[in-house]
Order: structure tokens, then C-alpha cells, then sequence
């Protein structure tokens, strides 16, 4: 028996809030749903190929090694911003512990957002550099797999980064964590 893909929400006049959205889920309308809250808009979330699936894994697992216990490194894992609720490919943030048993990261929680870019760069390096530099995410790097670079953005204001750096090699240090990370390694290389 086939089971009936459910129908995708429709936004109403008014966009979506945090509330209503975790209403919804609670309640089970859209629990088994593979969607997420995107500027108060629920949109589906489209699957990753397994290149996208495996270098945001294995950048997580260096990243996770060179922090160690100075923050908690999130691969695939919610993150609340104002209009949005999102699974970033890798979100490394303080190691609140506890604290996250009842609430998601947060803005002031997140250390350095990593987005993995494999078939449409445009919205990682876009859309989603907008709704991060709104937020105030301090560091935002994008592995662009088809240019194979890392694009850093630095100094949010407003809906854009004043500083956007690319890389093909050498050594990068995240604004807020004291490790040094080898580009390469991300890239893999």
C-alpha cells in the first residue's frame, strides 16, 4: 500500500511564525514532512546527493576534532532565526549542554554556519547568505563544490556581509573558535 505523499502548506496571506510552525509540528501535521520554516515560509527541503551528503559530513568530522570542548558541532541539526528554522549542513555552536533539550541554537549561540553548495550554489552564496547576515551570523562559509572554493562572509549588516572572501587553499581561522582549518581538507582535498 502506497501511502499518499501529504500536500504541500500554502501559505496564507500572513507569513508563517516561529509559534504556528512549531504548533504544527507538535500537533503532527506536518511531523513526518521533510519541510522547514524558510523567511515564514514552510518549503520542502530537496535531497542532498551523496557528494553534498559526504563533504558536509567529513568537513563536520575535522571541524568536531579541531574544536574539541570548545564548542558542539551540529551536522544536519535545527537552528532558530527569526522567521526561519532551518537544518544548516554544519552549525557549530557554544556547548550549552542542556540547554538544548528544550530550545534550538540560536543566533548568539552559533560560532560559524557552514552551508555545503553542490547543484545550486546561488541559493547557499543568495538566499540563504541574506537570512544568515540578517541574523547576525558572524562567520557564514560556503563550500562551493563546483568552483571548489570556500567562500567566507564576514561583517554582517543588514542582508549582506561586508567582507566575502574566497579560497582555494591555505589555512582559515574561524572568527570565534581558536583552531586553524585547512581549506583543502574541507574542499577534499
Amino acid at each position: 500500500m502506497t501511502q499518499a505523499k501529504p500536500k504541500p502548506i500554502e501559505p496564507d496571506s500572513a507569513k508563517w511564525t516561529l509559534e504556528r510552525y512549531h504548533d504544527a509540528i507538535a500537533s503532527g501535521v506536518i511531523s513526518d514532512w521533510n519541510v522547514e520554516l524558510f523567511e515564514g515560509v514552510i518549503t520542502p527541503v530537496s535531497p542532498e546527493k551523496p557528494i553534498h551528503w559526504y563533504r558536509g559530513d567529513q568537513a563536520a568530522r575535522y571541524i568536531e576534532k579541531l574544536v574539541g570542548e570548545q564548542a558542539l558541532v551540529r551536522f544536519n541539526s535545527p537552528i532558530t532565526l527569526s522567521t526561519t528554522e532551518r537544518n544548516p549542513d554544519i552549525a557549530i555552536v557554544k556547548p550549552l549542554g542542556e540547554e538544548y533539550a528544550s530550545r534550538h541554537p540560536g543566533p548568539d549561540d552559533i560560532l560559524l554556519l557552514v552551508e555545503v553548495a553542490e547543484s545550486r550554489p546561488e541559493r547557499d552564496l543568495k538566499d540563504k547568505m541574506a537570512i544568515y547576515a540578517r541574523a547576525g551570523i558572524q562567520d557564514y562559509w560556503v563550500l562551493d563544490l563546483p568552483s571548489s572554493q570556500l567562500v567566507v562572509h564576514r561583517s554582517p549588516e543588514d542582508h549582506l556581509y561586508n567582507s566575502v572572501v574566497n579560497f582555494t587553499e591555505g589555512t582559515i581561522k574561524p572568527l570565534l573558535l581558536d583552531v586553524d582549518i585547512l581549506v583543502g581538507r574541507l574542499l577534499g582535498r
